[in-house]
């Protein structure tokens, strides 16, 4: 039995626990069911093993930093001083909308979303993988548009980013 839990009272993240408490190993780790999206903290993409990938932000709430974490298994992308294995893109006024980078990888990619949060101490921290921070994928064409909620959206708010991936051999 699916369960959707966004009246559970839980975080995204602490759904996802929650769920494979529930379900054990198997397909559908890493994710819930969240007012019928399958939303999800992290995933792993089959991509060509070497290419381009082009990252647009296609538009995000400028109120707080949001990004895309890309990590391409056994790479990188080409960056000023070498290969570098994490790419992190952030939605900001403060740089480009659109990026493109060469990579190589052994045909897969990590994709997950880091968040700027806020503590009532005024402290901030770089986090990933709490909250409510998650995502949910549809392919447009060659195209995967996505749709993420920063970790303190109270409720989660997936158009608080959206973002579109091309990978191309």
């Amino acid at each position: 039995m699916t369960i959707d839990y966004a009246n559970s009272g839980l975080t995204i993240q602490q759904a996802i626990v929650q769920e494979a408490k529930r379900i054990g190993k198997g397909e559908g780790r890493g994710s819930v069911l969240w007012q019928g999206l399958r939303v999800q903290a992290f995933c792993w993409m089959e991509i060509p093993s070497d290419g381009e990938v082009k990252i647009e932000l296609v538009r995000y709430k400028k109120d707080d930093w949001i990004g895309i974490d890309l990590r391409f298994e056994g790479g990188g992308v080409k960056g000023q001083d070498g290969w570098i294995n994490k790419l992190r893109t952030w939605a900001s006024s403060d740089f480009d909308d659109s990026v493109s980078y060469q990579y190589t990888s052994l045909g897969r990619v990590s994709v997950s979303i880091v968040s700027n949060v806020r503590f009532p101490n005024g402290r901030s921290s770089v986090e990933s993988l709490t909250g409510n921070s998650a995502f949910y994928f549809e392919r447009v064409g060659s195209e995967i548009v996505g749709h993420a909620s920063h970790a303190q959206s109270v409720p989660p708010d997936f158009e608080f980013l959206e973002f579109r991936l091309k990978f191309i051999a």
